[in-house]
């Protein structure tokens, strides 16, 4: 059975999170469950009531070119050891994605410990963490990122106070000898072609193919230029640019030029450093 835990049930996926993830110690497992799953969603994939395979979306709003979104960050994305290569991940993996569609996000996002695992499901990766130096004060760190970057995470006192808990339990901890890479999934391409500029106008028919989303899939007329952006699904029209959900994903971030498409301003300035 394939669901998300209720609040009150949440504390039951806290025995495969420690046996997935035995590398974080007591102190941060325990802020992880007093903090971050206050306002997250777990899918879990059960069998006689024991969770087998489970996967945390944790909600954070985003600055996109000064548009707030709200986003999920993938975190404990695990399968019991011995549940494992029976394609429970991908049936959690395939529900999460049309879910968040089915909330209007534009784009998801993950830290992948393996990105093999991912790519199958057209994530890809976008840019190497970066370490910033931020006031405490949300409303200055907020401003001094939007100088910065096209993407960033939006700070508020609650996150400030989840920050500076999770800097207190990590206290000590090595530093990364690998700096982590992000991963994100376009998952609503209406949504987020809209939150992009051109420097020069530009009017063109998308034919999008999307093996996980169908609302993906199709002909988008796209028009776009310096002051707004307009996308909107068509029927029977001549594509100008035939294009996979995951090469569009590799192009609106900047990693993937395509012709007709150079003076459109892709996100390639990105900070969304969450650990959790």
């Amino acid at each position: 059975m394939v669901r998300y835990l209720l609040d009150n049930e949440k504390g039951r996926s806290e025995a495969l999170y420690r046996e997935a993830f035995p590398e974080d110690k007591d102190a941060f497992v325990n802020y992880y469950y007093s903090y971050v799953t206050k306002d997250n969603k777990i899918l879990v994939l059960e069998q006689d009531e024991k969770i087998c395979s489970m996967l945390h979306l944790n909600p954070y709003r985003l600055s996109v070119n000064g548009t707030a979104v709200d986003a999920y960050y993938y975190v404990a994305v695990a399968t019991k050891e011995n549940c494992r290569h029976q394609g429970m991940m991908r049936k959690l993996l395939t529900k999460s994605l049309k879910d968040i569609y089915g909330e209007g996000h534009p784009f998801t996002y993950l830290m992948p410990a393996n990105r093999a695992i991912y790519e199958p499901f057209d994530f890809r990766i976008v840019y190497q963490q970066k370490k910033v130096e931020l006031p405490m004060n949300p409303v200055q760190a907020n401003e001094k990122m939007a100088e910065m970057f096209d993407v960033f995470t939006l700070r508020d006192d609650w996150y400030v106070e989840k920050q500076l808990e999770e800097a207190r339990v990590c206290a000590g901890d090595p530093p990364f000898e690998i700096v982590p890479y992000i991963m994100t999934r376009i998952t609503h391409v209406e949504k987020m072609l809209s939150l992009l500029r051109s420097r020069t106008p530009v009017k063109v028919v998308l034919d999008v193919s999307d093996e996980i989303i169908p609302e993906n899939n199709g002909q988008f007329l796209w028009e776009v230029s310096e002051k707004m952006s307009v996308c909107k699904k068509m029927t029977a029209a001549e594509s100008d640019i035939s294009i996979t959900i995951a090469e569009l994903t590799e192009f609106v971030f900047g990693k993937r030029e395509i012709e007709g498409l150079e003076e459109v301003m892709v996100l390639s300035r990105m900070c969304i450093n969450e650990a959790v």
